[in-house]
């Protein structure tokens, strides 16, 4: 994942060569900051003018969704405490899969190409 991507889903869009479209993730999920238990504030002004500028279009969020739900399959059964949340070949979402260590636990499959790593800025001559 990128530095500046702030989670495996905008790293993931952005490797898929759909810049625009990660870049208006990664914009939002600034915005979705979580509170202390108990407690809600609402958006600011700035926040909700932010969060209308960075809103996807319908082809951008089909191709964050094809990415979302077409870079891992289920190598295993993965269960949920004692439900099933994925069978072995479903497709696990890159959020889940992030957020719950599937990758590094051997649980989920890679689907799609790795991203490449960043290309190192050349100075023109």
């Amino acid at each position: 994942m990128a530095k500046e991507d702030p989670n495996a889903l905008v790293a993931e869009v952005r490797a898929a060569g759909h810049q625009k479209t990660a870049d208006k993730l990664a914009a939002l999920a600034a915005l979705h900051m979580v509170p202390e238990p108990g407690q809600h504030r609402e958006l600011t002004a700035e926040e909700v003018e932010l969060q209308q500028k960075q809103a996807l279009n319908m082809y951008q969020l089909l191709a964050a969704q094809r990415v979302e739900y077409g870079t891992w399959v289920a190598a295993e059964d993965i269960y949920a405490g004692a439900a099933l949340a994925y069978a072995a070949g479903q497709p696990v979402p890159v959020s889940n899969v992030e957020q719950h260590g599937y990758a590094e636990l051997g649980l989920v499959r890679r689907v799609a190409p790795e991203p490449a790593a960043p290309k190192a800025k050349t100075e023109a001559k």
